[in-house]
């Protein structure tokens, strides 16, 4: 059974079976790449491949010290064998069908190896090519021109210069009846092969563009009626929409279930006056208190809510509008929101709505979480069931316990349902029980899926007529694979501006903005209200965003990733300069593939989460860096990153995982400072462990340590963790010294250059050496220590 998993694609990785992720160096992957490919291998050819200008009794050390390494860092042999060495059989690795071998990685081990690694990548891109290419011919045989355009243009991505790719675009276009997006391919062609090729088109390419100026106009496809939109009414969700009004009035926890599609924010939209609503977003579980703040603008907006300046500071942290963060404690947040919302229910709130909750963020969860279910309001929460996180099924959980709650789970249409929500349309050529229950077999119910059907069947071009008049017993719905794929169609429908703009859209996400979008796409923003107009019009855009996350997942779908990766850079560029949140700007670097790019970004995402308390995932950020920052082999950028992600971490739990970084940095220290930095954390997990006396040994040496390097931090936190541990075992005369003597350090800390965050630290030293002078009996000087703590 494999239970490690090598990523071997682009920057090299390995995934234990714990589900703990280590990076893993240039070298090392190239060693493991090697492995995967080419399988078992004599260990002098390996050593001789990997250090070849070396002679081969110090090629084969190194060898052996490299593979020493990779298991003292796995914790387990990835590498078996002796004389010939293979994989080991617990490894798996992502090379069987990958498009790529070590991209973006950097490696200087010499020229046959690098030989080697240049065969590799460019057999897996021809591979890819074929691929394809075979695929687009197959989606064309069988009339599926949205899709083979989707693997025309993936393939023209790849090999951008190549005519015959730019001319299947052409063609493909043509065949599927858009004869001004083929003329355009066309012009995108031929301005190719003038500026990059120094050519013009072929006789096959000018003959095919003969074809299409010869050909006829089609005709336009027919408009898609607004009552197919949105329809007049909402059908099959009686009961439903009953249950919602009780917790209206009644001040209910209505949690609402249902898959994508089924109706959930439609079901919502309707609710009355009173009410304050708000989604999560793809993308804000990145993003501490995300769904929160936007909850906090919404309920001050609905409700003319004034905070005083006081809780303008405390607010401040959740809505830079209203000026900068002040450091606070999360109680204090709590307290000022609770506030909030007691003045909301005075001025009549009524019910507050969550949409989407499976995209929230943990910290808005947990602050929501405090105000919900109390009775005094109303909590109606959306979800999508099988995709909550951890923190979304803790807070479902939670509420299901309460005797004020009730569960619905929104139900699939039956042909009944369907049947009259075809006749709500009032549209001639729709409606009967066969249409009824032709649309539920193909589209099992699902509301969205049945509309998104009805869509594409009256805007095929030659087919809307069919629709026209007596409803006939069946009609030859759209075929596709999935909603995915109707919806696909659909876009592929818009004109080109507006097709642009969506696909820059769904590259974006929650990002999206017109400035953001004219930026990326090279346009002035009066360029862009036609093609945004369009979009509205289609209801694939509504409110600046998606109408629908499946039209969003579309429409990024129809981007091929060689496409998608320079857009996400753009984007990521455009936010970094806009002061866009750390984390949004860290996601869009690393779909883009530049790692080193987020890296800062990570960093800077990580002290955001950790001001805002959220102390394990600001852990987990900062190890994201740590793990980019040494597979690029820099190893003391990594060594604070991994440092800063353990001391996160240990504000909230002291566990296996921070055992792990301690580990990581046992191997990355290079000198006297990180060594005693490092002996902080251990001592950290042996007191953990009640292992005192260990724990005090370990502080003294590394004690040493700091005061020769001269890492002032340091040598106070270790001057702490004696005054804790004398402490422990009575031995007040040593914890008085101990603690004095860090208090007289800490002065030396200059502030800004310390590893270590030391904001408390002076605080609790007072406090503590206070309550040790007065156990001595030295009362006087206890007292002292104490006021000076207070002041």
């Amino acid at each position: 059974m494999h239970t490690l998993q090598l990523e071997l694609r682009a920057a090299p990785a390995c995934t234990l079976g714990d589900g703990r992720r280590i990076a893993l160096a240039a070298r090392d992957g190239a060693l493991l790449a090697w492995l995967a490919v080419e399988g078992a291998t004599p260990r002098t050819r390996l050593a001789q491949l990997l250090w070849p200008d070396s002679a081969p009794e110090a090629a084969r050390n190194a060898l052996r010290q490299r593979l020493f390494q990779l298991k003292r860092q796995a914790g387990v042999d990835l590498v078996a064998g002796q004389a010939t060495l293979s994989l080991a059989e617990a490894v798996s690795h992502d090379l069987e069908d990958s498009d790529d071998v070590l991209a973006g990685v950097e490696l200087a081990l010499g020229a046959e190896l690098e030989a080697w690694l240049a065969r590799q990548r460019r057999r897996r891109r021809e591979r890819v090519r074929d691929s394809l290419a075979e695929l687009s011919a197959m989606a064309e045989q069988a009339q599926d021109w949205a899709d083979a355009l989707a693997h025309a243009r993936e393939l023209l991505a790849l090999d951008p210069a190549s005519e015959d790719a730019h001319r299947r675009v052409v063609r493909l276009h043509y065949l599927a009846g858009d004869r001004a997006a083929a003329l355009l391919a066309f012009d995108a062609c031929e301005r190719m092969l003038k500026h990059e090729v120094g050519a013009t088109p072929s006789p096959e390419t000018l003959a095919l563009l003969r074809t299409i100026e010869s050909a006829a106009a089609p005709p336009a496809p027919a408009a898609v009626p607004a009552a197919v939109m949105r329809p007049p009414r909402l059908i099959g969700r009686d009961a439903e929409r009953a249950v919602l009004a009780q917790a209206c009035h009644e001040s209910l926890v209505v949690l609402l279930r249902g898959e994508a599609g089924m109706g959930k924010s439609r079901l919502l939209a309707e609710l009355g006056a009173g009410v304050v609503a708000v989604g999560a977003r793809p993308g804000d579980a990145f993003v501490p208190y995300a769904l929160a703040g936007r909850w906090l603008r919404a309920l001050m907006a609905g409700h003319a809510l004034q905070p005083d300046a006081a809780q303008r500071e405390e607010l401040s942290r959740l809505l830079p509008e209203l000026g900068a963060a002040v450091p606070s404690q999360r109680e204090q947040l709590v307290a000022v929101v609770e506030a909030l919302f007691a003045q909301a229910l005075q001025r009549g709130l009524r019910c507050t709505v969550i949409d989407d909750l499976q995209f929230a963020d943990a910290a808005s969860v947990a602050l929501l979480q405090a105000l919900a279910g109390r009775g005094d309001c109303g909590w109606i929460v959306a979800m999508r069931p099988a995709e909550l996180g951890e923190a979304a099924q803790a807070f479902v959980d939670t509420m299901e316990r309460l005797a004020s709650t009730r569960s619905v789970t929104l139900p699939a249409l039956d042909a009944a349902a369907i049947a009259e929500l075809l006749q709500s349309l009032g549209l001639e050529g729709l409606g009967g029980a066969a249409q009824a229950e032709s649309l539920r077999s193909r589209t099992a119910g699902n509301p969205l899926f049945v509309l998104e059907t009805i869509k594409a069947a009256w805007a095929r071009p030659g087919r809307a007529l069919a629709l026209r008049g007596p409803a006939p017993a069946a009609i030859d719905w759209p075929v596709a694979a999935s909603v995915l794929r109707l919806i696909q169609q659909r876009l592929a429908r818009l004109s080109a501006p507006a097709l642009r703009l969506a696909r820059c859209a769904a590259v974006a996400g929650q990002d999206l903005n017109s400035a953001l979008a004219a930026s990326v796409l090279g346009q002035r923003l009066i360029d862009l209200t036609d093609a945004w107009s369009e979009l509205e019009a289609a209801q694939v855009l509504r409110d600046g965003g998606f109408a629908h996350d499946l039209i969003a997942e579309a429409a990024l779908a129809s981007v091929p990733q060689a496409v998608a990766r320079p857009l996400h850079a753009e984007v990521a560029a455009w936010l970094e300069a806009h002061d866009g949140a750390p984390a949004r700007v860290a996601e869009h670097w690393l779909a883009a593939g530049e790692a080193l790019r987020a890296a800062p970004q990570l960093m800077a995402a990580a002290e955001h989460a950790r001001g805002l308390w959220q102390h394990e995932a600001a852990g987990h950020r900062y190890a994201q860096a740590g793990d980019i920052l040494q597979a690029a082999g820099r190893r003391r950028e990594a060594f604070d990153a991994y440092f800063r992600a353990a001391e996160a971490m240990s504000e909230y739990r002291i566990d296996e995982q921070v055992e792990h970084w301690a580990a990581q940095l046992d191997a990355l220290a290079e000198d006297d400072a990180q060594r005693a930095a490092t002996a902080c954390l251990h001592v950290a997990l042996l007191v953990e462990k009640r292992r005192f006396a260990d724990a005090r040994r370990v502080a003294a040496r590394a004690l040493a340590l700091a005061r020769d390097a001269g890492a002032a931090d340091i040598e106070v936190e270790l001057l702490w963790d004696l005054t804790a541990l004398d402490w422990e075992r009575r031995e007040l005369a040593g914890a008085a010294r101990h603690g004095e003597a860090a208090l007289r350090r800490l002065a030396d800390v200059v502030p800004g250059t310390a590893r270590l965050d030391l904001r408390d630290t002076h605080f609790k030293l007072l406090h503590a050496l206070g309550a040790i002078l007065s156990s001595l009996g030295r009362y006087a000087e206890g007292d002292r220590r104490l006021e000076e703590a207070i002041v």
